[in-house]
């Protein structure tokens, strides 16, 4: 599924240790019992009228499942989600249980989410550990950004991404304007081929600046980000390959 986690993105979250950031920490367990998740997901109109404190619980109790989740339940738990915390664990979900969710989620739905809660994160820098600070989603929204862009089924995402983006910083004050240009668009300028989804930003009063200082680094640091990805990626694969030789 191309917005879960990829080979290709799972070595973003890496480059953004590398780079000075710390991924997502995780959650409590919350002590809730697999049972309790049966019940609890037997029908959507539950989840209406729960608390997010409970959606939140059970958030945690399907990460810590093995079972099937209903993508109803998951539609649900999106569409009712109201806090950076619980866009974090839902973000964790569809990442590390996306092959639990039957039937699986769609495509647009599933990168709609990841990018709410990646700009979220860059709008609202929460520093509490239940999410990515501004920085931190900064940087993966780089990585998954590059991962969308080089793919043809994914190119109209990408485009809405930068749209969104766009909008983003306009409305921005200035530490959000200046995650996004120096922990995303000057990493995205790095390589030639994703300018292009930037490049309305040159003919607009309101961004050329941030243009002009992003490109000036994107032009000194050719591919940088992206080849310590796939520096990370052929490195692990290397280790992979050994454990399974011994």
């Amino acid at each position: 599924m191309v917005c879960s986690a990829s080979p290709a993105f799972a070595a973003a979250i890496v480059v953004t240790l590398i780079l000075g950031n710390r991924y997502m920490t995780r959650i409590e367990e919350s002590g809730e019992s697999r049972a309790e998740l049966v019940s609890s997901v037997a029908t959507t109109q539950a989840i209406d009228q729960a608390s997010m404190t409970d959606v939140t619980q059970l958030i945690r109790v399907a990460l810590k499942s093995k079972d099937a989740i209903p993508r109803q339940q998951i539609r649900q738990w999106i569409k009712n989600a109201d806090t950076v915390a619980v866009d974090a664990l839902l973000y964790e979900l569809t990442r590390d249980a996306w092959n639990r969710i039957q039937p699986t989620l769609e495509r647009d739905e599933t990168c709609a989410l990841i990018q709410r809660y990646l700009l979220r994160c860059i709008r609202e820098n929460p520093t509490d550990g239940l999410a990515l600070t501004r920085y931190e989603a900064a940087a993966q929204l780089e990585g998954w950004f590059d991962h969308l862009a080089a793919r043809e089924d994914t190119h109209d995402i990408a485009q809405r991404v930068a749209v969104a983006v766009t909008d983003l910083f306009l409305a921005g004050d200035a530490p959000t304007r200046g995650a996004i240009e120096t922990g995303f668009l000057e990493h995205v300028l790095e390589q030639r081929s994703l300018r292009s989804f930037f490049a309305h930003w040159a003919r607009d009063e309101r961004l050329q600046e941030t243009w002009r200082n992003a490109l000036t680094w994107g032009e000194a640091h050719p591919d940088f980000t992206k080849g310590l990805r796939e520096q990370l990626r052929a490195r692990r694969r290397r280790r992979e390959g050994g454990r399974g030789d011994a």
